[in-house]
């Protein structure tokens, strides 16, 4: 990860949730696959706007993909996190980004014994 405009942003997508699990082996795609894409806008504190390259669907022409994630102060030190996920070509793929990025916030709580929504 390269956190700058333009820097790469490279990582695995895995799916763990039961309910990923169960979707992706339904429509036959495997459970991980590596994720490409770069900052697009990069403003430490306030907000990111990340672009993956979607080429892992089969029968599908790579397309890009946006996510947007605003920073904002919520009171007695605390932040919000507002995070924006576009509309993908197919509703189904848009349902599963949300699952996904919703998979890896819920992580990240854990990873920081943070709590909330």
């Amino acid at each position: 990860m390269e956190a700058r405009v333009g820097g790469v942003l490279d990582y695995e997508m895995i799916a763990d949730a039961p309910e990923a699990i169960a979707a992706m082996k339904e429509i036959g795609q495997p459970l991980s696959h590596g994720t490409h894409g770069h900052f697009e806008e990069f403003q430490p504190h306030t907000r990111l706007a990340l672009v993956h390259s979607i080429d892992f669907i089969a029968g599908v022409a790579p397309y890009d993909h946006r996510i947007e994630v605003d920073f904002r102060a919520a009171g007695d030190g605390q932040a919000a996190m507002v995070v924006t996920v576009h509309p993908h070509l197919d509703p189904h793929w848009t349902k599963m980004s949300i699952e996904g990025f919703t998979s890896q916030l819920t992580k990240l709580d854990r990873r920081f014994g943070w709590s909330g929504g």
